[in-house]
């Protein structure tokens, strides 16, 4: 029984540190406007609705990254909450970000990552100002 409830543990703890890799290599492609990497980062059907509300596709984001429309000089992830659900992930975290232009924010947000393969993806994200 311990033994089947250390792998248990183990197994969560590694599922929780790669979906953290990935959110770490995520926030290094926003901060180095890597639109390639962020191309494998996000599932084909990635969506966002964006702190105005708007609905965001994968396209859309990319395009306005690699146009420099939306142009990242810091990106990070703070106060992550990791929940497992099989090959699914629900993250809440805090981000702090610096956009050319705006002054720095700080936006709460939920994401939604799926295990395609051995790499997860997000899927969904949406972002809210922090008043």
């Amino acid at each position: 029984m311990l033994m089947s409830t250390s792998s248990l543990v183990f197994g969560q703890l590694t599922k929780n540190q790669s979906v953290l890799q990935t959110l770490n290599q995520i926030a290094a492609a926003l901060r180095s406007n890597n639109t390639a990497a962020l191309d494998t980062l996000y599932a084909n059907d990635y969506t966002s609705v964006n702190t105005r509300g708007f609905l965001v596709n994968k396209a859309s984001r990319l395009e306005s990254i690699k146009s420099g429309r939306l142009k990242y000089e810091s990106y990070n992830y703070k106060n992550v909450k990791i929940r497992l659900y099989g090959n699914t992930a629900v993250v809440n975290a805090t981000i702090q970000v610096k956009i050319k232009g705006v002054d720095d924010n700080s936006f709460l947000s939920t994401l939604i990552l799926i295990k395609n393969g051995e790499q997860w993806q997000v899927v969904n994200a949406q972002t809210n100002i922090v008043q």
